[in-house]
């Protein structure tokens, strides 16, 4: 099956534009636990918050320190940010009185790394493993790397979108399956996004500020200090995106090409001992299955993929969930560009997408920061003005009806005051880093308890839908 099934010509005779925008939409939200004055909560993850393995809604990432909330699958945008706000306020809630949900990708104030405390699982199947796991990701990148967080949008075009479109492709291709025409769908949607990251880590980064006590290899890319212990930049985006984030040791470039090849390369390089197994790939793009938890790939070889994770986006400090329904809005659009745009380029020019995301987030703000497209130079902000360009005439010819969130994309891009990253230096020139966010993260757990006392409409809803999620939530 080639590239060119899936056009903008193709989408738009299949599809009404309901079609085209409906789906399944998730996020997955990581906060390191954070006391008033910024130092890392080193308390066991909150009781109330239920059983880190088997709550499908709370659970812990790295550190027993680090909460990750999960939406379930919601069928918009919309849904989704007022699913993950329904949680976050009852994590919040929950929270000791001294206890908040750091605002940002780059952590808190943060402890020498043996006395972070890795995420600790009793009493149920796979918890030995879990622990085991964490364990050895700090003998391989050390414990502070991994406390970086950061926000994954999970996505995929919606079933009677998918089944009605493939009907029309199969009426020419009677041997196409329909299982093969979501995995071709989902890897061209990945194959363009490790080249379009760049974008919206420019449109959406907010980690260029840190603490005397993170990592130095990323502190050095921060020229700018203060006397409160702050480390900045004015030209970076987002270092959790840049050379000091949260990456493999070896850059990995499996095939996209089919789901076959991309399964036989990660277990090739488990088998090389590249990776200590297939979920420590840290893709910007994950293919998922339909059961992604056990056995990820023997679950993508006999069930296909089910829909696509991306890894990318920064906290947002300036939102109370941690990122805002425009950037969600901002990403879907992104996404079905690259499902529609003609795939530049080949597998060998990663290493050219690597060293884009690598600029972007250390450079963005940089008016005049060059990247390279299929080997040429291009300045970054030219280029990704013709992307926009090319999203707002996708939106008008689908008839979408998403000019705000185009217009976002285009001020954000024309006017650097506009970004989250710029945003974040006023203020940690203003405030300091850690009083900043920790300011910001006060702030926003008030915000929290005021909703769930005086809840209503399709808050409220949620509100009772998820409660089971928090036991001991009064």
């Amino acid at each position: 099956m080639k590239d060119e099934i899936f056009t903008i010509d193709t989408l738009k005779a299949a599809l009404e534009p309901e079609e085209i925008l409906s789906g399944n939409f998730g996020i997955e939200r990581e906060s390191l636990r954070a006391h008033e004055d910024g130092t890392l909560a080193l308390t066991p993850h909150p009781a109330a918050l239920g059983n880190k393995l088997t709550n499908a809604y709370v659970t812990t990432d790295f550190s027993e320190s680090q909460v990750e909330i999960v939406t379930p699958p919601c069928p918009s945008v919309q849904d989704t940010y007022r699913t993950l706000g329904v949680l976050t306020d009852m994590v919040n809630a929950v929270l000791p009185e001294d206890e908040y949900l750091w605002p940002n990708s780059i952590p808190c104030v943060l402890p020498d790394d043996e006395k972070i405390p890795v995420a600790r699982y009793f009493g149920e199947p796979g918890a030995e493993k879990a622990m085991q796991y964490r364990r050895n990701l700090v003998r391989k990148y050390g414990a502070k790397k991994q406390m970086f967080s950061g926000i994954h949008f999970n996505y995929s075009l919606g079933e009677e979108a998918v089944q009605k479109w493939f009907g029309k492709v199969q009426q020419d291709k009677p041997t196409l399956t329909v299982q093969d025409f979501k995995n071709q769908l989902y890897l061209k949607i990945a194959k363009n996004y490790l080249t379009y990251r760049w974008l919206l880590i420019e449109l959406t980064g907010a980690s260029i500020a840190a603490h005397d006590t993170f990592i130095p290899s990323c502190l050095k890319l921060m020229p700018w200090s203060d006397d409160r212990g702050s480390h900045y930049s004015k030209k970076g985006i987002s270092f959790r995106s840049g050379s000091p984030g949260y990456k493999n040791n070896e850059a990995l470039y499996p095939r996209y090409d089919s789901i076959g090849h991309f399964i036989d390369d990660l277990e090739g390089f488990v088998a090389e001992g590249k990776l200590s197994e297939p979920k420590e790939f840290y893709a910007q793009a994950r293919l998922k299955p339909a059961h992604p938890k056990e056995n990820w790939l023997g679950s993508l070889k006999a069930d296909g993929i089910r829909y696509i994770e991306i890894r990318t986006m920064d906290l947002n400090p300036f939102d109370p969930y941690g990122i805002s329904e425009r950037d969600m809005e901002i990403v879907h659009l992104l996404l079905l560009y690259c499902l529609v745009k003609p795939v530049i380029g080949a597998a060998s020019d990663r290493e050219e997408a690597d060293d884009n995301e690598w600029r972007v987030a250390e450079q963005g703000q940089d008016a005049f920061l060059v990247l390279h497209r299929n080997g040429e130079a291009i300045l970054a902000k030219e280029w990704a003005q013709e992307i926009v360009q090319d999203i707002g005439c996708m939106n008008r010819t689908l008839n979408l009806g998403k000019d705000a969130a185009v217009a976002s994309m285009q001020a954000r891009l024309g006017d650097v005051r506009d970004d989250h990253a710029a945003a974040l230096v006023r203020l940690v020139e203003d405030q300091g880093y850690v009083y900043g966010m920790s300011h910001l993260a006060k702030q926003y757990k008030a915000g929290s308890l005021e909703r769930l006392q005086h809840p209503s409409g399709a808050y409220e809803e949620a509100l009772i839908r998820y409660k089971a999620a928090v036991p001991d939530l009064t």
